[in-house]
């Protein structure tokens, strides 16, 4: 069974174009370090039963050019024998203990007919 999930790692303050490649790299490392880490995905889901995961990550700054925020998003796949759910909570506190810079986190699930 598949189970996927859109999360999004978004700075609270606006960062200047010249720290956007230093606060972007934190963004992608704490992700890696979290969904893409099989002892920490196993953390965030409470489930070893996961036999293959993918994660496609994308990183922008909102607005180029000028002081904005910089927002990572990444999708999140996952088979396993059953549906696998996703702690939000320990999640955000591996990214928020990862990274210098305040941020919000968001999560969702994708719906199953969006996964075909």
């Amino acid at each position: 069974m598949r189970s996927a999930y859109q999360i999004s790692v978004e700075t609270v303050n606006r960062i200047a174009p010249e720290k956007y490649a230093e606060v972007a790299a934190q963004l992608v490392s704490a992700l890696h370090n979290s969904i893409g880490e099989a002892t920490a995905l196993f953390s965030i889901t409470h489930y070893n039963g996961i036999s293959t995961a993918t994660v496609e990550v994308d990183v922008v700054q909102k607005e180029d050019a000028s002081d904005s925020e910089v927002i990572a998003r990444a999708i999140l796949m996952m088979e396993a024998p059953q549906r696998v759910g996703f702690d939000k909570n320990i999640f955000t506190a591996m990214v928020k203990n990862a990274v210098d810079v305040p941020v919000k986190v968001g999560k969702r699930a994708m719906p199953r007919d969006e996964l075909e």
